[in-house]
């Protein structure tokens, strides 16, 4: 069985890689329901899937 490259696989390994593809799609669908995202969308539902909170964390996580 041969091995596929981190930079080649379809679901990514790298936590911060899969908050980005969980925040992307998440923005594109709230902006297609046209539900207002707020000031900073893409960087709160960075830090949401990435913290791994409900909420937009206002402070830093620990990473």
């Amino acid at each position: 069985m041969s091995h596929i490259p981190r930079h080649l696989s379809l679901v990514p390994a790298c936590p911060y890689r899969q908050a980005i593809a969980a925040a992307t799609a998440e923005v594109e669908k709230r902006q297609q329901g046209r539900a207002f995202c707020g000031e900073h969308p893409w960087a709160n539902a960075f830090l949401r899937h990435f913290c791994g909170t409900k909420k937009s964390a206002q402070n830093t996580c620990a990473a």
